[in-house]
């Protein structure tokens, strides 16, 4: 029973990354990383099977971090946080794979992270109208781990910073999007309905975020890549153009409130340049990276940036990172790295076509789908859980080890009459 409530709270618990429940030397330690790590504990407990590719591809990000930590610009200066990494690769792979490949714990997560969806929308609607919420300052977050930027009247729910949240909520949007024109579904039909899809995109609204200029584009890849109904899914139900529709008008006031503003656009240069810094930290160490942790550091960071820029409106925050995922695996663990943490996606295309017909995976395609997305053009790294999330899925779809928990069985045929009595006679 335990092992079931911790599946459950693994799912919610994406959630609250910005919530740290204590700091271990400076880590601060995400109700996540302890509810995985309890479940990958009594998993193994109770000797539950270990997917092989989860553990081959674990192995394969070990060896190429450790590859790039000896060869960074610093040997000495990322020894700890490739111990970090680790950990974190080893607690959330193990998890999330021995979760999604069981199916009643597979459908508790699932659920329980829709659930969470939800709550952060509300959260966030509720930051969004004031700067306090049930009587608590607005910034509820307290991971140290994260430099904060939350201004007020944006949601960022439990999490440290407004796109962070807009990363998790695209998800469960494209999910219930998909989810809600099918008529077997693996979620609770108390989901798939409009009320809970427009609850949902409001909370997006409320963080405000750029990121939010992706939807449009995922729902596009899921009709193409995996519903395959582009040229007659709007003609087909009347829904998917009322949705389209209240996604076009939603960006209207978007782009008056945050895209259209100066702030914003300089924000926006400020983003693009940050992921030049990175390219250009890439071309110096394009094998094995500069070193894990170097994009954070603000001395060598600064040797990257452009002069002509104007960083000085941005003060203390503009060596911030790079706000692309794949773009800060490439700067510090170079092609090696890239390569081993992106492998699983390329058995994961070829595979996904065999699961798409099966309701009860179709959310897990579709989560992979968006959070690929998300990582391209969302702030992050390896310290976030759904960091690991759509690899681990790609790694399970790709080598098979997601199979259909209940498979429709062909009914016997019923015997020719006369069929015995000739065969009797003969």
């Amino acid at each position: 029973m335990l092992i079931l409530v911790l599946a459950a709270a693994v799912g919610f618990s994406l959630h609250l990354p910005g919530i740290a429940l204590a700091s271990l030397g400076g880590i601060a330690l995400q109700p996540v990383l302890i509810l995985s790590a309890m479940y990958v504990a009594i998993a193994v407990i109770g000797q539950r099977r270990i997917p092989l590719g989860i553990v081959g591809w674990i192995m394969i990000n070990v060896a190429a971090l450790a590859i790039c930590t000896v060869m960074a610009v610093d040997a000495g200066h990322p020894m700890n946080y490739l111990a970090i990494h680790i950990a974190y690769l080893l607690v959330f792979a193990l998890a999330f794979g021995m979760i999604l490949t069981d199916p009643l714990h597979r459908h508790l997560f699932l659920h329980a992270y829709i659930a969470g969806a939800l709550v952060g929308s509300a959260v966030a609607l509720a930051q969004f109208a004031s700067s306090t919420f049930l009587g608590i300052k607005f910034l509820v977050t307290n991971n140290e781990n994260f430099f904060l930027i939350a201004p007020p009247g944006r949601g960022v729910g439990f999490t440290p910073e407004a796109s962070i949240l807009a990363t998790l909520l695209l998800p469960a949007f494209v999910i219930l999007y998909a989810e809600i024109r099918e008529k077997r579904s693996f979620l609770n039909r108390r989901f798939r309905t409009l009320p809970v899809l427009g609850f949902l995109g409001a909370g997006l609204l409320a963080t405000k975020s750029s990121s939010i200029m992706l939807l449009p584009v995922i729902i596009l890849a899921y009709e193409i890549v995996i519903s395959r109904s582009i040229l007659v899914f709007i003609g087909r139900n009347l829904k998917n153009a009322i949705i389209f529709g209240l996604l076009a008008l939603a960006f209207i006031p978007l782009y008056q409130t945050r895209l259209a503003t100066d702030d914003a656009q300089y924000s926006s240069l400020y983003r693009l340049e940050k992921m030049e810094v990175g390219l250009r930290i890439y071309q110096d160490y394009p094998v094995a990276g500069a070193g894990l942790g170097r994009v954070s550091d603000t001395i060598f960071f600064e040797r990257y940036l452009d002069p002509t820029v104007d960083w000085d409106w941005l003060g203390e925050h503009a060596w911030k990172g790079v706000d692309s995922w794949v773009i800060r695996t490439m700067a510090e663990t170079g092609t090696l790295g890239l390569l081993a943490l992106y492998l699983p996606l390329l058995i994961f295309f070829p595979s996904y076509w065999r699961l798409s017909k099966y309701p009860e995976f179709r959310p897990l395609l579709v989560m992979t789908l968006s959070f690929v997305f998300c990582q391209a053009l969302v702030s992050g790294y390896r310290d976030l859980p759904f960091f690991y999330l759509p690899m681990t899925i790609a790694t399970l779809v790709g080598t098979g080890a997601l199979t259909p928990s209940l498979v429709p069985r062909r009914r016997a045929e019923p015997p020719v009459r006369g069929t015995s009595e000739r065969l009797t006679h003969a």
